[in-house]
């Protein structure tokens, strides 16, 4: 799989648990969604959103080497 690929999946995967994160609260309130909450999605939502710009970097790592590798042939 490219990395464009796996970008593209781990973000349509966090918009489809976004929005059904937000129906969720919708209906459950209590002491267990708050725990919940903060021990599993919050965290969960920010190491998405940290490996999304990972999976961005490690894209434009591989196009400079790329570029470079093309570069240096004869």
């Amino acid at each position: 799989m490219r990395v464009d690929g796996a970008r593209g999946k781990l973000h349509d995967a966090h918009k489809t648990l976004k929005a059904q994160w937000e129906f969720v609260q919708m209906v459950w309130n209590d002491q267990n969604k708050k725990e919940f909450e903060e021990k599993i999605y919050i965290p969960l939502d920010q190491l998405t959103n940290e490996l999304g710009r990972a999976i961005d970097q490690l894209a434009q790592l591989f196009i400079d080497v790329r570029n470079q590798s093309q570069g240096e042939r004869y």
